[in-house]
């Protein structure tokens, strides 16, 4: 039954991807559209079960993880089929180290707390991740003399980001590698996906002071300011 529920959810999500391309005559933005309902999906389900369900960690699935589970798994099998086909690499093992996590707390029927909450911290802002690089090209301010709108969406994303990443995240991290009874394949993947979240925050913060360096000189230069 569980390999049949990976089944049909790859092809839930194959649909989800192939109707954003028709809508959008583009197989990429097509894929940022199933990324987005991916991550409204998990950040919807994934706080009922964390709601629902109490911390524990290292302990079997409950009903309300396992199908949370699948759905995901799902989709990251579809995306890292896309990735090859697409050629990006880097999302493929991305994508892979994810899975793995995943498909190892399906089989052995453990970590659904930890993983669950791992999907609402990583996902929570892609959404914001998505519509910035669908509003790429839109100029327009948000009010006049103010950020154009792919910039607000930028400090949106970034802060978000952030916040998740820096905050619960590292908490989640711990309480996985300290758990005694969570399996060692997890607790890579949890170490692994902290260090990654850690290398871009930095990344983020480097980009953001460099924005803020930017529009600062801009609005001192009467050149630049009228401009």
């Amino acid at each position: 039954m569980q390999i049949w529920g990976l089944v049909v959810a790859t092809l839930f999500w194959g649909v989800v991807w192939y109707v954003g391309k028709v809508a959008l005559n583009d197989y990429r933005k097509g894929h940022q559209v199933l990324s987005m309902v991916h991550a409204f999906f998990m950040i919807a389900l994934a706080s009922y079960v964390l709601l629902h369900d109490p911390m524990e960690l290292g302990v079997p699935l409950t009903s309300t993880q396992r199908p949370v589970l699948i759905f995901s798994s799902g989709f990251f099998i579809f995306d890292t089929i896309f990735s090859v086909v697409a050629g990006q690499i880097d999302m493929v093992f991305h994508h892979l180290s994810t899975a793995l996590g995943l498909f190892w707390g399906l089989a052995f029927d453990i970590s659904g707390w930890e993983l669950t909450a791992c999907l609402l911290v990583t996902e929570t802002s892609t959404p914001l991740l998505n519509v910035r690089y669908l509003t790429r090209d839109m100029t327009a301010k948000v009010l006049p003399g103010s950020l154009s709108i792919n910039d607000a969406v930028s400090m949106a994303f970034a802060l978000t980001f952030l916040v998740m990443r820096c905050g619960p995240g590292p908490l989640l991290c711990y309480y996985t590698l300290a758990c005694p009874t969570t399996p060692v394949l997890i607790k890579v993947g949890a170490f692994f996906v902290q260090a990654v979240s850690w290398f871009w925050a930095f990344k983020i913060v480097t980009k953001v002071l460099q924005f803020g360096k930017k529009k600062g000189s801009a609005s001192s230069n009467p050149q630049t300011k009228k401009a």
